[in-house]
């Protein structure tokens, strides 16, 4: 076992995302959530003929510590994300228990951090050694 790789608020996790385990419940096929962790101008959205809401599970090539999470879009927009419910530990959670069960931390999202690009602190406690979250 590896030690884990710790993530600074900011710096990006990109290199460390397992983008072939990436699994996106309600996302549009248009737009999967493989954008999310892209550059340019592709983005994340869900597919509005099912349900607004998304669970995304990330798996890491290696254990991580996270410090924050960074949510970027167009705050203006009315479909930009209220809040998110963050799961670690939890490998296999569909939207049903997503709703229900505990989560790790629960974020309510700032349009001007999204439109920024700023950090939002996690608790860092609960956040070492992350194989995975959703």
């Amino acid at each position: 076992l590896r030690p884990a790789a710790m993530a600074k608020i900011g710096e990006p996790l990109d290199e460390l995302i397992d983008l072939g385990q990436l699994v996106c419940l309600n996302q549009d096929k248009d737009h999967p959530a493989g954008n999310a962790f892209a550059a340019g101008d592709a983005f994340l959205a869900s597919d509005n003929s099912v349900d607004s809401e998304l669970l995304v599970k990330v798996q890491f090539r290696q254990p991580v510590k996270i410090g924050g999470i960074m949510i970027m879009c167009l705050a203006e927009e009315s479909n930009a994300p209220k809040a998110v419910r963050i799961f670690q530990g939890k490998t296999d959670i569909g939207l049903a228990e997503a709703a229900v069960d505990e989560s790790t931390q629960d974020l309510m999202l700032e349009a001007d951090k999204m439109r920024t690009g700023t950090a939002i602190p996690l608790r860092a406690m609960k956040y070492q050694p992350v194989q995975s979250i959703q």
